[in-house]
């Protein structure tokens, strides 16, 4: 027969509960604006515990260039202006966004070269040597003769309006050299004398005088 009374055999312990399941947070990821590019979770193994470093990659579409990430509630990113980066999830959902721009297109550039040539004398503007300007610019080029010298013309370019004009303009598509050509004026001697049995003056006075050939006139 079963012993009566006395000490009842203890009940074992059970096994310990399971621990709590770990806390984890949400990562969004948003591309502003939308059509400029994707934000990617590369880790993909959200949702996240605190202190997870996660690896977050942005493609830029179309015109758009990547232009850095920005999170709310902030955090410190690997590099926020590299497009591939990581970033330590916090204790908190947080939204982390790849910011796109639209590409400025650069402008291409072109050298206008400025130059005088002839027997004469002159200035250009702009002035002789290099400049620079964008595709498509139309620049007024001027070209002031010296005092003994013509304006002849602009040696022939097809992109300037008008050759034969002192005051005009050049269109830059592409590189251009543009010379001005002066010739030095043709000079004529006038040899003022008086005679006779009077007596008198000249205007021009007496003696040898040089003009321009087409501009002599006498008072």
């Amino acid at each position: 027969p079963e012993p009566t009374g006395g000490t009842p055999t203890p009940t074992p312990p059970g096994p310990p509960p399971p621990p709590p399941p770990p806390i984890t947070y949400t990562l969004i990821m948003v591309a502003d604006p939308g059509a400029g590019g994707t934000a990617i979770d590369v880790t993909a193994a959200g949702p996240y515990t605190a202190g997870t470093v996660v690896s977050i990659s942005a493609v830029a579409s179309g015109d758009y260039v990547f232009d850095g990430w920005t999170a709310v509630p902030a955090v410190t990113f690997g590099d926020a202006n590299a497009e591939v980066t990581t970033f330590t999830m916090p204790a908190q959902n947080i939204t982390v966004t790849a910011n796109f721009v639209v590409e400025e297109e650069v402008p291409e550039t072109y050298v206008l070269t400025m130059a005088v040539d002839g027997t004469g004398s002159g200035t250009v503007s702009p002035t002789e040597g290099d400049h620079t300007y964008n595709y498509g610019d139309k620049v007024n080029i001027k070209a002031k003769a010296g005092t003994d010298s013509d304006f002849t013309n602009w040696l022939q370019n097809e992109n300037i309006d008008n050759t034969t004009t002192a005051n005009t303009k050049v269109t830059m598509n592409g590189d251009q050299t543009v010379t001005a050509i002066f010739t030095k004026e043709k000079t004529c001697t006038l040899t003022m004398t008086v005679d006779g049995t009077g007596s008198g003056t000249v205007s021009p006075t007496e003696g040898d005088h040089t003009y321009k050939c087409d501009r002599l006139q006498l008072d």
